[in-house]
């Protein structure tokens, strides 16, 4: 595999409603969509629907997934059984369409989620550096002061760091495994509840790369692609890791050149001798210096990003039947033994259920596999599905809704005051009419360097850091999402007066929202120069 090559990549990168339609998959980019069709208009088509919702201290599940793009789950329309559980909850939940993120990578958008704070707001963006402002208030610690029991389960480090803010306002905070091996702390904490209502705060890396379903459901979707290099258990991940570890080691300029010294080898020979076992990886991790470890965490990507070729319809094909069989374990490890564990309690029937996606992920789309990525489409789109007790049938909307939205949304439900820093809006008002006017007329997201803004048929991506000048097409990029969901054709020279309006739009909001940032984090002493700039470009480690 040519890992410098992919290194150098890493390194350098930065009333009526319309339902959006994901794009008709072209075959040379992308496997062919004859083996999962997307229903998406007569799944998701605006439930007629009026209603009061009744506001009372109800328990409060919210499980966030990281990379879940809304196009591949059959609850949305997909033609692959993808999320039977969720289909299932959606027979009883609002069904939100059209549900954007404030950000394509996880650290901003999970802090916009659980603090209503737009990213330039919180100022959340890079890992070891940023923190939240003790100013504000997160969606735990106001069920907490409110009288919650509450408890937080999520791989903590680097991206949800809990000193970061991510676990302020938990009584219980747990370290959720990939392979799913602890979701019965999950379920046990919720067999012990009695008195107090509760809350529970889920993230679910199970997803991330390199896409390792649970065996039981790694060949669910097989059904063609060729495999190339990629790997189909951690096992086969793994052993490539270790050895790219090794080449990296040989290769000078590399991420892991130097970074162990001679005499640390020397002293430990059956650790790189070459042969394979798995713990060997991690004890390399332990040989190295404190301030060189955050570079274990390159190795790891870089290996994935060697064994997928998005150039090859084939291999894609093959990593997409492998995302999709991750959302399976998601459904069936994740969500079906949640929604047991609280049927079985009896608290069923007293709980809001929420399950969005933290950011999306690209599958081939403009010849990329990953996220973080320029805002395009597949990152933003995520699911959200409002599980109230009232209720008792699917109920599509097809309002505008964004991350910030959730916490004000749930607040509301439980009759508890938002904070004063809140910036989302309640889709309280969707949900007791589906006809009402739009409560979002555009939506918003930003990382460090870019920006972007989306109403029902335009979206707009700006550069922070270039003039917002008569020379912004250069880099600006303005698509009619409308006509053309796969963002194709930049459309910034055409349409002067939508660029006009759009850019004003975008840049109104971010001059007049309210900034909550006590002062500018430095880094911790111990990450590089080199480090700093890939957290800065990718958000990353």
């Amino acid at each position: 595999m040519m890992l410098s090559a992919v290194f150098i990549i890493l390194a350098g990168v930065g009333t009526t409603y319309l339902l959006w339609k994901p794009e008709p998959q072209s075959a040379e980019w992308r496997n062919s969509t004859d083996k999962a069709t997307i229903s998406w208009e007569s799944t998701n088509r605006i439930t007629p629907h009026q209603t009061t919702l009744v506001s009372r201290p109800y328990n409060i599940v919210l499980v966030t997934v990281n990379l879940l793009r809304v196009d591949h789950l059959s609850v949305y329309g997909y033609g692959r059984p993808t999320t039977p559980a969720m289909e299932e909850l959606a027979q009883e939940s609002f069904v939100f369409s059209n549900m954007f993120t404030n950000a394509d990578y996880t650290m901003p958008n999970m802090m916009s989620i659980i603090t209503s704070l737009y990213p330039p707001a919180h100022g959340v963006f890079d890992a070891f550096k940023d923190e939240l402002s003790s100013r504000i208030s997160t969606l735990g610690q106001i069920l907490k002061i409110s009288g919650y029991d509450t408890s937080w389960y999520a791989l903590q480090m680097p991206h949800l760091d809990v000193n970061v803010g991510f676990g302020r306002g938990y009584d219980t905070i747990v370290e959720l495994q990939k392979d799913y091996s602890n979701v019965h702390d999950i379920t046990e904490w919720i067999k012990g509840r009695t008195d107090s209502p509760f809350f529970i705060g889920i993230n679910s890396r199970s997803i991330h790369p390199p896409y390792i379903p649970p065996p039981e459901f790694k060949d669910a979707f097989a059904d063609g692609g060729s495999k190339g290099e990629m790997a189909s258990t951690e096992e086969e991940f793994n052993r490539e890791w270790y050895y790219n570890i090794l080449e990296l080691m040989e290769t000078p300029g590399s991420v892991m050149d130097g970074v162990i010294s001679k005499e640390t080898i020397e002293a430990n020979p059956e650790v790189f001798n070459g042969e394979y076992a798995a713990r060997k990886i991690f004890r390399i991790q332990d040989l190295m210096p404190e301030d060189k470890k955050i570079r274990f965490g390159f190795t790891h990507m870089m290996t994935f990003l060697a064994m997928v070729d998005p150039g090859n319809p084939d291999n894609l094909e093959y990593a997409v039947s492998l995302y999709d069989a991750c959302i399976l374990g998601i459904d069936q490890k994740l969500v079906l033994p949640i929604l047991d564990a609280l049927k079985e309690s009896g608290h069923y029937d007293d709980t809001i259920i929420i399950i969005t996606g933290d950011h999306g992920e690209s599958l081939g789309e403009h010849l990329y596999v990953g996220h973080n990525n320029n805002f395009y489409e597949q990152l933003l789109h995520v699911p959200l599905i409002i599980r109230y007790p009232e209720l008792d049938r699917r109920v599509n909307i097809g309002h505008m809704a964004q991350s910030v939205d959730i916490m004000p949304t749930l607040l509301e439900l439980i009759d508890i005051k938002k904070p004063f820093h809140t910036q989302g809006k309640s889709l309280t008002p969707a949900m007791e009419d589906t006809g009402s006017k739009p409560i979002n007329d555009f939506v918003y997201g930003a990382k460090r360097a870019q920006a972007y803004v989306r109403n029902q048929d335009w979206k707009l991506v700006i550069d922070l850091e270039r003039d917002k000048s008569e020379k912004i097409c250069k880099w600006a990029r303005l698509y009619n999402i409308k006509n053309d969901p796969g963002e194709r054709t930049n459309l910034c020279r055409e349409e002067t007066e939508q660029l006009e309006a759009m850019l004003n739009e975008l840049v109104t909001h971010l001059d007049t929202t309210p900034k909550y940032i006590d002062k500018e984090y430095q880094f911790i002493p111990e990450i590089d120069e080199k480090t700093r700039k890939r957290i800065k470009e990718t958000g990353y480690w």
